[in-house]
């Protein structure tokens, strides 16, 4: 039985060796494993600072098509607006002659109507001058005579 129990001292020895090299085997891989991670982790932190850096130029991007779109607002909103103040003007000037136009024709006619107006008082003046010359002309006459 001697034999045995050497022979099982042996197992038992070659067991808890190989169980020391199975842990070392163990903990191999698992800083292997650590270290691929690490190496994962690199590669996904660069894959993220490249997409973060895709994701800011997109932004600027964005950002620098609102500010041209905005512009662009801007522009048209004046050109609207000038055209619409071109627009409002051009009809206020209409409506301004227009009644210019009224009120000259009105003026005119006023004018004619004063100077016909005139022209009947002065023939009318004149009639009455005529008619007192002549009376005072007769009156003188018979004031000689008598």
């Amino acid at each position: 039985m001697g034999g045995s129990k050497m022979l099982l001292k042996e197992l038992k020895t070659e067991n808890i060796e190989l169980k020391r090299k199975t842990s070392d085997l163990e903990n191999q891989i698992v800083q292997i494993q650590q270290a691929d991670s690490v190496d994962s982790y690199t590669e996904k932190i660069k894959n993220l600072e490249y997409a973060n850096d895709e994701f800011n130029k997109k932004i600027t991007d964005m950002e620098l098509q609102m500010v041209k779109d905005r512009d662009d607002f801007e522009k048209e909103k004046k050109e609207f607006a000038k055209k619409f103040l071109e627009e409002k003007f051009a009809k206020e000037k209409k409506t301004i002659e227009q009644k210019n136009i009224g009120i000259f024709k009105e003026i005119s006619g006023q004018r004619n109507n004063v100077d016909n107006g005139f022209e009947e008082e002065i023939q009318l003046f004149e009639t009455e001058i005529k008619k007192l010359t002549e009376k005072l002309s007769e009156l003188s006459t018979r004031a000689l005579k008598e």
